[in-house]
């Protein structure tokens, strides 16, 4: 899809204030704008998702912005937002479901914090749906294929400020979710990796060739499904190992990821939540920025 671009008014009128207060705010650097040949003010929509979420103000016409205007019933007041999710994920509610996630995400949630508390545990519960009813297998099928075209509609308008470095990842060998990885590879671009998502059931000798090709500063392998754990825990332990080697980090995660037994490995870390996997993120570029200010300090001496 291609950039979209809003009028001052249009974003204006999206958001209930004036354009000239928008002109303001871009003269006083907190909006973006582009020029267009002619110069006019031009702001690009991710920038315009950032402003929003970023200064809290509200929407009140998200159709200008081609947000979904979605409305809660009033007998689903009281739920949280995680079963709200459940019950438009159950009724195959998809402009629901990218309402719910996008808006609790220009409210200024995190999106670990979204997919952790609200959109996982919403899925776990359609799960469990085909002990009581075949059908449950067909909504569980549904919710999945919402989940990922949400996902890629989110990334979509995420800011393009990759600042953090390379990161890539993929599903285990032998595992077919694909919803994990994609969750997390949405959750990185957030917080300003440029993370790319190599799906499910990926080789690791295939992931270890494109590591060699981009360098990336972490990988992540998400663990749902697992077989032959002793053979995947040595190849995980010698890939941690080429990767330390090429001054990345290996971070896995997933409900099976216990049986691995390699938390006390020093090569390989664990995130067991897509929180926990931002939060070593962070910490490895916090790390890396330290070294560079290292290096520049010995320099000058």
């Amino acid at each position: 899809m291609e950039n979209k671009y809003y009028t001052p008014k249009t974003l204006g009128d999206a958001i209930g204030v004036s354009q000239s207060s928008l002109k303001r705010w871009a003269d006083r650097g907190l909006l973006n704008v582009e020029r267009t040949v002619g110069g006019h003010r031009r702001i690009v929509l991710e920038e315009a998702l950032r402003f929003i979420r970023e200064s809290g103000v509200s929407i009140v016409k998200p159709d200008l912005l081609g947000l979904e205007d979605y409305e809660i019933d009033a007998k689903d007041q009281d739920l949280d937002s995680a079963d709200k999710l459940y019950y438009a994920l159950h009724a195959g509610d998809e402009t629901g479901v990218r309402g719910l996630v996008l808006n609790q995400y220009l409210e200024g949630r995190p999106l670990h914090e979204i997919f952790d508390q609200d959109l996982q545990p919403a899925m776990t519960r359609i799960g469990l749906l085909w002990h009581d009813d075949v059908s449950g297998i067909t909504i569980e099928h549904r919710a999945h294929d919402i989940c990922m075209q949400v996902l890629a509609d989110l990334r979509f308008r995420l800011p393009k400020v990759f600042t953090k470095g390379m990161a890539i990842g993929c599903s285990a060998p032998g595992d077919s979710y694909s919803m994990p990885t994609a969750l997390v590879s949405t959750a990185l671009r957030a917080e300003g990796f440029e993370a790319v998502n190599l799906g499910p059931n990926l080789p690791l000798e295939a992931l270890m060739d494109e590591c060699k090709k981009v360098k990336p500063v972490l990988v992540w392998i998400s663990i749902s499904h697992l077989k032959k754990a002793h053979i995947l825990r040595n190849d995980i332990r010698d890939f941690a190992r080429f990767l330390r080697d090429q001054q990345g980090a290996l971070v896995i995660g997933g409900s099976q990821v216990s049986r691995l037994r390699l938390d006390k490995d020093p090569f390989v870390l664990i995130g067991k939540n897509i929180h926990e996997l931002v939060s070593i993120s962070r910490g490895l570029v916090a790390e890396r920025m330290t070294g560079e200010k290292t290096q520049e300090t010995k320099a000058e001496e």
